[in-house]
């Protein structure tokens, strides 16, 4: 007798979720939409900042570094790079 693995949740289940968002607090989403418009970004562009910020100051992820030669046009993360090795 073949016994069956568990399947994993089906793929259209989990774009239903990525469309739903993560719900907020109403105070954190009155932050998040006073920065996003301060900074002229979009609301999810802004909390992808903020998460990848938070993951790297946690050492979750590498640290990204600025090339200073390079031109931003007002963007910090539109040439940085990411820096390869263990992150401790």
């Amino acid at each position: 007798m073949t016994r069956r693995l568990p399947t994993r949740t089906a793929p259209h289940a989990f774009d239903a979720q990525k469309r739903q968002g993560v719900p907020l607090e109403p105070a954190t989403t009155d932050a998040v939409d006073s920065i996003a418009a301060e900074m002229k970004t979009s609301r999810p562009d802004l909390i992808q900042i903020i998460l990848r910020e938070s993951l790297e100051t946690n050492a979750y992820l590498p640290v990204r570094t600025i090339d200073e030669e390079s031109e931003t046009d007002g963007s910090a993360y539109a040439s940085s790079s990411v820096i390869t090795g263990s992150v401790l």
